[in-house]
């Protein structure tokens, strides 16, 4: 098995939550230099986007998403894979939480084309997010060799 991180790497789309730093924002866990936050009632982030990947044949065991985030409570936003819900809300205070995304993410070129965002509820808690990745967790090629190990007789 090997593991591939996929870091988000562009903003596709602004969205009303504030954003501290430069654009990707979430590209690097390094709060408080870029980073997005809210605490307004019913509120989209804008809408990020993936590194890419050539990896195509490759069998995917799982893909876990993992968030660098803070909020009050855990309903504070809910984190989507594309416009699907994953369920994942912030930690109390700033930490990772992580969800597992292979239901979502089934396919290289569905992990290609992968964007995230955060819907926010009927709240008005201050929540944010400093950092995004997947995780994909596959079965790698076994390395190809031409030199056989030499053996010394005993």
């Amino acid at each position: 098995m090997t593991d591939l991180y996929l870091y988000v790497d562009n903003e596709d789309s602004t969205g009303a939550w504030d954003t501290a730093g430069s654009p990707p924002y979430l590209g690097v866990q390094d709060e408080p230099t870029n980073f997005i936050s809210d605490n307004d009632r019913n509120n989209l982030s804008g809408v990020f986007s993936f590194e890419g990947t050539a990896l195509s044949s490759e069998v995917i065991n799982s893909v876990t998403l993992y968030i660098y985030a803070y909020g009050v409570q855990s309903t504070d936003f809910d984190t989507l894979v594309g416009a699907t819900s994953t369920g994942l809300g912030p930690p109390g205070s700033w930490g990772w939480e992580a969800v597992d995304v292979s239901g979502i993410l089934t396919t290289w070129a569905q992990i290609n084309a992968a964007t995230l965002s955060f819907a926010r509820g009927n709240t008005t808690n201050e929540a944010g997010v400093d950092c995004a990745y997947l995780l994909i967790d596959y079965q790698g090629a076994e390395p190809s060799s031409s030199v056989s190990p030499s053996v010394s007789p005993s």
